[in-house]
């Protein structure tokens, strides 16, 4: 919500990407590591919500999993993942595919997906329908959520008011 511009300054990744030097650089998290078989990230303990919760492996494989619950348009990350874990705070695992693999295109992705907090996110799934035995709800339910009342942020702006005309943000200090 409301168009990716906003939803960038809003919510964090856990890598940006610096065109200058061509790495990686840390936002949610401060290092990853990249094997064969998996890419390791470490999140960073300073990143926190704008309710002063930390941000947590949870939330980071909670959105990650929404998106393959719900995949987005732009975005195919899953045809080359297996599967992403909590190995343990902080620590996520990114299962890469063997069978289609593709490191660069998931590394890639760690610096554009943004996470959501899984506590308000799941309330709002939840809502939906979505149903963990069935692995469905009414996806147009979700769609109509429009995030605009107090959101939980990650990053430096935060949602003060919109119209159909103009969206304001207050800087988080």
């Amino acid at each position: 919500w409301p168009i990716d511009g906003v939803v960038q300054i809003m919510y964090e990744a856990l890598f940006g990407y610096d065109t200058l030097t061509g790495k990686m650089v840390p936002h949610l998290a401060t290092s990853y590591e990249r094997t064969d078989k998996h890419i390791e990230v470490m999140l960073d303990n300073r990143a926190k919500w704008s309710d002063g919760e930390p941000v947590t492996t949870d939330d980071v494989v909670y959105t990650f999993h929404l998106d393959r619950r719900y995949p987005p348009a732009r975005h195919s990350v899953w045809k080359y993942l297996k599967d992403v874990s909590k190995k343990d705070d902080p620590r996520v695992i990114f299962e890469l595919n063997e069978d289609n693999y593709n490191p660069l295109y998931v590394q890639d992705y760690l610096g554009e997906n943004v996470v959501l907090p899984k506590k308000g996110w799941e309330k709002i799934e939840r809502k939906s329908g979505w149903n963990d035995a069935e692995g469905k709800s009414d996806y147009m339910t979700l769609l109509k959520f429009k995030n605009d009342s107090n959101p939980v942020v990650s990053g430096p702006y935060n949602l003060l008011t919109y119209s159909d005309q103009k969206i304001v943000l207050k800087r988080r200090d």
